[in-house]
């Protein structure tokens, strides 16, 4: 296990989760997990192979969150919206689906911040339209953005990049740097959406299983 003082020199080169993740889950056996800097082709004969980017917010220049007038941000009260939560999360993906026990075993991991669990809303209807979750490691003062969800009808109107620059400028009293992940090959184009907000990096992690 590396030590959080080499992670913090170049966290998104040095593991492929967070740190707070890397200390409490193990590698199945049927699992690879290779930077690019050591992948070759040759893998593919055994593992099927899927590339993630990890890249990294320095905390030095925050946009603002510029939300359009017809809509509002909320912070979820996950006492009482824990559905509205998993609803959003699984109306945004075709292969991916989370429970409602999932969501609140969430909110139980040490990383978690009431804070920084967002929604964004249709100001007419209250309709929730956008999902934003992050964590916030004390240990070592890194923010995460975990969720950043809109629904299909309301995409492409910036609304992805507010939730990302909101939960940014929630995290600036606290978080030394913001790191993100996710395939590269999502039709959505998230990694686009975080490097307009600030995001930088090179770093490409494939994570390989064994072919059966």
């Amino acid at each position: 296990m590396i030590s959080k003082y080499d992670y913090i020199k170049n966290p998104c080169s040095s593991l492929s989760i967070p740190y707070w993740k890397e200390e409490k889950v193990s590698v199945p056996d049927n699992m690879l997990i290779i930077h690019d800097k050591n992948y070759n082709d040759g893998y593919l004969d055994s593992y099927d192979n899927t590339k993630y980017f990890r890249i990294l917010h320095d905390m030095k220049l925050i946009l603002d969150a510029d939300l359009d007038i017809n809509y509002y941000i909320k912070t979820v009260d996950i006492n009482k919206e824990k559905r509205i939560v998993t609803d959003i999360i699984n109306n945004c993906y075709s292969d991916i689906s989370v429970t409602e026990s999932q969501v609140v075993a969430w909110t139980k991991e040490k990383a978690y911040d009431r804070n920084l669990w967002m929604f964004i809303m249709v100001k007419n209807t209250n309709l929730p339209v956008g999902l934003g979750i992050a964590d916030f490691d004390k240990n070592i003062e890194e923010g995460i953005l975990e969720w950043i969800q809109v629904l299909p009808k309301y995409r492409c109107k910036g609304i992805g990049k507010v939730i990302v620059n909101e939960l940014l400028n929630r995290l600036e009293v606290k978080a030394e740097f913001v790191t993100v992940s996710g395939k590269i090959d999502d039709k959505t184009k998230p990694e686009s959406l975080y490097r307009k907000c600030g995001f930088k990096g090179k770093d490409i992690w494939n994570i390989m299983y064994y072919k059966k």
